[in-house]
């Protein structure tokens, strides 16, 4: 089995319309008692099998005693925390870190975890960024923040969230990152799951025909295109419209044997990723720690389906593909699950996220 511990150290000083997590503003974690926590969890970490990751999240940089976290982490949970498995790059907003006087112990603190880069998300020109996160410093903070690593000779690189902003403003994106010629760059395709944010979020997502604008632009930034156009003709609604086979129990075997679990700013520990808990387990100051690891040892793998839905309670395939027609959009998603789950919340179907 893997797992992925997500501890929610802060809050975030946007609300991205595509954020699966929730994020927005929150209280800051008290340092003593994460401390406190921390080592309450190494012992229930040892107990588990398999391969196992712990994250920070949310914008970690609001919190005002963030490098003593990253430390304390690092030296309470060394073989469990370190970004060298996460690629290397921690995804930051910019707000946060630019406007903080202790920039350079920051990077020192983030280097001692395996950091090597940063990770900024860009959803379109300054408005429609600034639109898509609800924060009108977004977009400059962005800029402002990508120059200051650069300078400081750390690797940075674009998220690029397709949606149709992205799409129509491509030149202005095209001339904002080639300021930046080291940066990678990646195109990614947001989630579909059935949250209200998510919902919203379908009035800007891409369409089928939309994607096709961005034919023969891609590669010039050093993005494969067939990596989104084989997404685009696989994951749309036209194409699983004609999946009648899906089965959810077969698909479900197929997945990962990843388990997902978020510890709250309170120390709350829950089934599930950030923002789309399940269960609550209990505390991780107040509960003892074998009765937690028990607990966390005897639950199955949450990685999709099952992490959003009673699987033995959901429609069979051809029920959903026949009551959701007619088709009058063709959105593009991320994987055929995605799409389907988009076709179960219009059916209202009940999810299982509390």
């Amino acid at each position: 089995m893997k797992y992925t511990f997500e501890i929610s150290v802060s809050g975030c000083e946007t609300e991205c319309a595509h954020c699966y997590v929730g994020g927005g503003r929150a209280a800051a974690v008290s340092f003593g008692d994460y401390v406190k926590a921390i080592a309450k969890l190494s012992g229930i970490l040892d107990k588990l099998e398999g391969e196992i990751h712990v994250t920070l999240g949310n914008e970690i940089f609001t919190h005002p005693r963030i490098s003593d976290i990253i430390y304390a982490t690092r030296e309470l949970i060394p073989d469990y925390y370190s970004y060298r498995g996460l690629s290397g790059f921690i995804p930051t907003t910019g707000i946060s870190l630019v406007n903080r006087k202790d920039r350079r112990e920051l990077l020192e603190s983030v280097k001692r975890a395996d950091c090597s880069g940063f990770m900024l998300t860009l959803h379109g020109d300054r408005e429609h960024h600034n639109t898509i996160t609800q924060n009108k410093l977004s977009f400059d903070a962005v800029k402002a923040c990508a120059k200051w690593l650069c300078g400081e000779g750390l690797d940075i690189k674009f998220n690029l969230m397709l949606s149709k902003f992205l799409i129509a403003d491509w030149q202005k994106i095209h001339e904002f990152i080639a300021d930046f010629p080291g940066a990678e760059k990646k195109l990614t395709i947001p989630l579909y799951l059935p949250t209200d944010r998510l919902r919203k979020f379908q009035r800007y997502r891409a369409e089928y025909d939309d994607c096709a604008r961005l034919s023969g632009k891609l590669e010039n930034i050093g993005i494969k295109e067939e990596n989104l156009f084989d997404n685009c003709e696989r994951n749309i609604y036209a194409k699983v419209n004609d999946c009648v086979c899906f089965d959810y129990a077969e698909e479900e075997n197929k997945l990962p044997e990843w388990t997902f679990f978020n510890i709250t700013q309170a120390f709350d520990v829950f089934y599930g990723n950030a923002g789309l808990h399940t269960r609550r387990l209990g505390n991780l100051l107040y509960d003892a720690p074998d009765e937690l690891a028990q607990k966390m040892i005897t639950l199955p793998a949450n990685y999709d389906w099952s992490a959003y839905y009673d699987t033995d309670k959901l429609p069979p395939i051809e029920s959903v593909l026949r009551d959701i027609k007619p088709l009058n959009t063709n959105f593009v998603y991320s994987s055929i699950h995605d799409c389907i789950y988009s076709w179960l919340d219009g059916m209202n179907v009940p999810n299982i996220i509390l």
